[in-house]
């Protein structure tokens, strides 16, 4: 029984080809099993069939067939955007990370091939960066900027680390709230709320803004805590996947995390910069309160190692990446209203 669920498992398995030009060039491919796409543009035709109200027919009756073949076109088009955000691009990703390339900004997508029966392929061109060797670098010399010895500093970490655990204990609930930040897997389900992929779910951060565009995910994630489980087919999150057609489909959804914003999590802080004590924790917190020319300490350390790093190791950039690089700038700011001021500049 273990083999054949192994077996089904590397068939509904998505894949990655690497077809590299030149060292600085290489095309990335993501293919998508036929399972997988059947069941999308299946499961795309049933909720467009509810929906649907022809002559012959009462709403949400009229035969498969000719949904399949009177919407054929939508269908697929949203089959591909849908693909596209639920499947393909979390699994580019990872496989990039994994694989330990070196992408210069993102992979751009320049050819797709879904079409229901068959498997999908989403081809896209990506710009790589050949790492330098890395000399010994633990043994540059480095000598990291010092801390202005003012008292005032060590009483303004001594407050604010009072602040914040007072903070902690007047919390009187774990519920989400407005500013928090909500790290949550959601997957989709069918109408029983069985998954139906078993082995995809996007794991997504999201921020419960204050602004009238939040409403929508301020009514999903109100009140709810961590650990908790719930299934929805609100429009947002339908949205989120594909915006070609409104379907209404069931996800679920199950929060992993919270990041609150009514107090800073001194735990958080040690358990990411490996601290034991509460010593080491306020010398790291001086770090950051201590300003030189209106920079933390803690960002002039890391901007000096850095530029300690690259004067051994020249980082060069292909030129047609940067080029593309300034065409991305140039689009947003085109966008902006004061470009014409930016334009005039002389050294624009």
């Amino acid at each position: 029984m273990e083999a054949i669920q192994r077996k089904a498992h590397a068939k509904n398995q998505l894949g990655l080809e690497v077809n590299q030009k030149t060292n600085e060039f290489c095309y990335l491919t993501v293919n998508v099993p036929a399972s997988l796409v059947d069941t999308i543009y299946q499961t795309a035709a049933h909720s467009q069939r509810a929906k649907t109200d022809i002559a012959g027919f009462s709403l949400g009756n009229a035969p498969l067939s000719y949904i399949t073949n009177n919407f054929h076109g939508d269908l697929t088009q949203h089959s591909q955007e849908f693909i596209f955000n639920y499947f393909v691009l979390s699994f580019l990703f990872g496989q990039i990370r994994d694989k330990r390339l070196i992408v210069l900004g993102d992979p751009r997508l320049v050819d797709m091939q879904v079409k229901p029966n068959n498997s999908a392929s989403y081809t896209f061109e990506a710009s790589l960066f050949n790492q330098p060797k890395l000399q010994n670098w633990k043994h540059f010399p480095f000598k990291a900027p010092q801390r202005k010895n003012y008292r005032d500093i060590d009483r303004q970490v001594d407050s604010f680390m009072k602040e914040e655990t007072d903070q902690l204990s007047k919390l009187e609930t774990e519920q989400i709230q407005i500013g928090d930040w909500v790290n949550f897997e959601v997957w989709l389900a069918d109408k029983a709320d069985k998954p139906l992929f078993e082995h995809f779910k996007e794991n997504l951060w999201l921020k419960i803004g204050d602004e009238i565009a939040d409403a929508p995910f301020q009514e999903i994630f109100l009140g709810k805590k961590k650990g908790d489980h719930f299934c929805t087919s609100h429009v947002s999150f339908q949205h989120h996947f594909s915006d070609h057609m409104n379907h209404q489909y069931n996800y679920c959804v199950s929060i992993k995390n919270i990041v609150p914003s009514s107090y800073f999590c001194l735990q958080s802080l040690k358990k990411h910069f490996r601290i034991k004590t509460n010593k080491d924790m306020h010398k790291k917190l001086i770090e950051v309160f201590s300003f030189r020319n209106d920079i933390s300490q803690r960002r002039l350390m890391a901007e000096g190692a850095l530029k300690l790093l690259i004067k051994h190791h020249p980082i060069l950039v292909a030129e047609h990446a940067l080029l593309r690089q300034q065409r991305s700038i140039l689009g947003i700011l085109q966008e902006n209203p004061d470009y014409p001021v930016y334009k005039a500049q002389p050294d624009f």
